[in-house]
């Protein structure tokens, strides 16, 4: 049982952070700033999208 001293610390340190995260996350979702890395992918897709449909007649500048 030597390693539960040795353990406590970095347990302590896990439940402190789990709150403090769970307290940001709350007012974040509250605030309806939601995965905004998912939103932009989301966006990137859609162009990616858009550029591989039939040709229209606005042209689309291609990046590569």
């Amino acid at each position: 049982m030597e390693i539960l001293p040795f353990l406590l610390a970095p347990f302590l340190a896990s439940l402190i952070l789990t709150g403090i995260h769970a307290y940001l996350g709350v007012h974040v979702v509250e605030r309806g700033v939601i995965f905004v890395d998912l939103a932009l992918a989301q966006i990137a897709a859609d162009k990616n999208k858009a550029r591989t449909r039939k040709p229209s007649s606005i042209p689309v500048p291609s990046l590569i």
